[in-house]
């Protein structure tokens, strides 16, 4: 017995020099990989073949120190230490059972590693039909919305005849050409909106305010650089009568909106004595009205997409 015990002592410290020569091989063929360019590949050579070696002296080792504790392999006695056991003629009068556990505790992790991925599955899924849904809704209220705020004919006509006009005032000669200009535009104005009162055009409030005496005060963008509002003091509607009254639901409404939203609304385009624009167009000069027009209107309905 004695030579036996000596013998393993003999080899247990063969094992940790052998050990220890292999791990300073692999960190000498990790130093050549990463400092010695030119030895990149015999640095990675012996790496492997070092941490190969290590790993065979480590389990040869254990092995050895399993029967020199009096285990049959160094498994049993890492199931015996997991179990709390250190006496191997315990360990073998219990082993059906530890292993029976050990064998129930793997089984255990397995499905609870497995429940996991089901449930990280299930909500991948969720999550994944729950962004095409919404998806599908956005893209729906974006087709609704398209809908709800599409111009009529007559409003498209309108702003056509507005942004031909602005065109051909850039390659007119002069102000008699202007002129002309202006009033082939006033035609197709009038050609396009048959009749002062419009129902449901299209657009975005550009401005909402109040005059000094609590009118509302309305503009609202129809087209590039066109817009449709309120006369903004009560000495220029005093026969106009488009600024909005506080008591009225009109005036509610629109107070419950916000500068950019868009809206429908419908209401009546008004006419002056000159009728050179064919509606009542409030620019001062020439130039603003064919760049910019600003068309007189007194509202009577507004509308927003739920």
């Amino acid at each position: 017995m004695g030579v036996f015990m000596e013998t393993m002592h003999v080899m247990q410290t063969m094992y940790l020099i052998v050990g220890l020569v292999a791990f300073a091989g692999a960190l000498f063929g990790l130093f050549l990989m990463i400092f010695r360019k030119n030895r990149r590949r015999r640095g990675l050579l012996i790496s492997i073949a070092a941490s190969l070696g290590l790993a065979l002296v480590t389990d040869t080792s254990l092995e050895y120190s399993a029967k020199e504790a009096g285990f049959k392999t160094a498994q049993d006695m890492q199931l015996a230490n997991k179990a709390g056991i250190t006496d191997p003629a315990e360990f073998e009068a219990r082993r059906a059972q530890i292993e029976a556990d050990a064998k129930a505790k793997i089984e255990a992790q397995a499905a609870e590693r497995q429940a996991k991925a089901d449930a990280d599955k299930a909500e991948a899924a969720k999550r994944l039909a729950e962004k095409k849904s919404a998806e599908i809704a956005a893209d729906a209220r974006l087709t609704a919305e398209a809908n709800f705020y599409a111009p009529p004919p007559a409003q498209v006509a309108f702003i056509s005849a507005i942004d031909q006009a602005r065109t051909d005032m850039q390659t007119a000669n002069n102000d008699l050409a202007k002129g002309g200009v202006r009033r082939t535009r006033a035609k197709a104005l009038c050609a396009a909106q048959k009749s002062p009162a419009v129902e449901d055009w299209s657009g975005t409030l550009e401005q909402l305010t109040t005059n000094s005496d609590g009118l509302g005060v309305v503009k609202i963008k129809i087209g590039e650089d066109a817009y449709v509002s309120t006369m903004n003091n009560a000495f220029s509607d005093m026969s106009a009568k488009t600024m909005i009254d506080p008591d009225t639901a009109l005036f509610k409404q629109l107070a419950a909106l916000k500068e950019g939203d868009r809206i429908r609304f419908s209401g009546r385009l008004l006419t002056n004595s000159s009728a050179v624009d064919c509606y009542w167009e409030s620019s001062i000069t020439l130039d603003g009205s064919m760049k910019s027009p600003e068309f007189v209107f007194r509202f009577s309905k507004v509308l927003v997409m739920p």
